[in-house]
């Protein structure tokens, strides 16, 4: 199994490289530099932006953070673009992982707001589920998008039945003509036809995606299909299927998961790994909402040697609330008033091989002492359970474990989530 535990500390940002097209008075985009979370960079648009972390020496990257946002609220799309050349040309190292700048044939898309209270509308892998309804006319019904330049993609999503229990997957190009076209089965969780891939997730949700390679700018289409399989029929104007997490990955595989919540929590994407003068986030706004941001990391990440199976409180689960209760003379219950809540959760760490320990994470220990960092426990499987953490209680202190040098650490953390 792949290890999905990540901490990301190092970071690229400072003062004195990170700009951003747009930013409101009194909140400039040199804000995402500081790791404080009260501190924020304020777009004063709603149209697509970049903001930009020109780096001064060319530098390994293959991650993003961000944390204490609004991109989920407002309906972002969002795109990692990086310039390997000083001076050169931005390519995407991360195609758009929200779902507003999708563009609408014959269908309506209608965002379903998840709440704790609603968790039959949150996919397994967290993200808020979506419906996509046909409309009541003669042709196709799904959503395309197009992406520039040359690239092997991979485009996944979360899927579940609805009243319409097919759907298709399709890469496309006038060049290359139909590279990669997969139909899917929703109720069976079987291919109908085509090479793309489906994986069930439980409680009728799968994850389908689709590889292809283009020679030129690129088409990626998803579509309902009708109970005969059927692209190309006369919609209902309210049959629909469910959709969410849906992503496009530079590569053949499917990346760190990163689906934007309607609770916008914090958000860790990483991606191949590469050298770069410069990496910045195109966002792309689908509405009337401004987006914010408070900190944004970029640099290399810190994969861990080992996955935790047992043991663990994931960060959004981890609640300590500061509460006064009201009692009557009597003793009678008369209240609760919650005047905070933190996250805390611990982090158990074994088996480290010496030479890693003392190589790799301890130059995280030296940095944790002051900085804060991205910490992702399985970031595949549970992706929004990220949380922008500190070490609390003192620094990690190593045990050696073992006649064979094995190094283990336990610390406890606290942070956003």
């Amino acid at each position: 199994m792949s290890i999905q535990q990540y901490i990301g500390y190092n970071n690229a940002v400072t003062i004195g490289n990170v700009v951003a097209d747009s930013e409101q008075a009194n909140y400039p985009a040199t804000n995402l530099a500081n790791p404080a979370t009260n501190l924020l960079w304020k777009s004063d648009s709603t149209s697509a932006q970049y903001v930009t972390i020109d780096i001064d020496a060319e530098q390994s990257c293959d991650y993003i953070g961000i944390a204490r946002h609004n991109l989920g609220t407002a309906q972002c799309g969002i795109e990692i673009q990086g310039q390997t050349v000083d001076g050169g040309a931005w390519s995407t190292i991360v195609p758009d992982f929200g779902p507003s700048s999708w563009n609408f044939n014959h269908s309506e898309y209608t965002t379903h707001k998840a709440t704790t209270e609603q968790t039959s509308n949150k996919s397994t892998r967290h993200g808020d589920f979506w419906k996509l309804v046909d409309n009541a006319v003669s042709g196709l019904h799904g959503l395309s998008r197009s992406y520039s330049g040359a690239a092997t993609r991979t485009v996944s999503l979360v899927v579940k039945a609805g009243t319409l229990t097919k759907c298709r997957l399709k890469f496309h190009n006038p060049t290359d003509g139909s590279r990669e076209e997969t139909k899917f089965d929703l109720s069976s969780g079987n291919v109908l036809s085509g090479s793309g891939n489906i994986q069930n997730l439980g409680n009728g949700e799968y994850l389908i995606s689709i590889t292809a390679t283009s020679t030129v700018d690129d088409e990626i289409h998803l579509n309902c299909l009708n109970a005969n399989g059927d692209v190309s029929y006369t919609g209902t104007g309210t049959d629909f299927f469910y959709i969410a997490d849906l992503q496009v990955d530079i590569g053949s595989s499917i990346k760190g998961y990163a689906p934007l919540t309607a609770d916008n929590k914090p958000i860790l994407k990483t991606f191949t790994s590469g050298d770069y003068y410069g990496v910045r986030i195109k966002i792309t706004p689908g509405g009337s909402i401004r987006p914010q941001m408070a900190v944004v990391y970029t640099g290399e990440i810190m994969q861990m040697q080992r996955n935790i199976y047992v043991g663990h409180t994931p960060i959004p689960y981890a609640r300590s609330i500061n509460a006064v209760n009201r009692l009557s003379e009597s003793g009678q219950f008369l209240g609760r008033i919650i005047r905070g809540t933190t996250y805390k959760s611990q982090v158990k760490i074994q088996h480290m091989t010496k030479d890693w320990y003392r190589s790799t994470f301890d130059t995280f220990v030296k940095v944790s002492k002051t900085k804060p960092f991205f910490y992702a426990w399985r970031l595949t499987d549970y992706a929004t359970e990220i949380g922008y953490c500190w070490v609390i209680g003192g620094v990690p202190v190593p045990d050696n474990t073992g006649p064979n040098g094995m190094m283990s650490v336990s610390f406890n953390i606290s942070g956003l989530a």
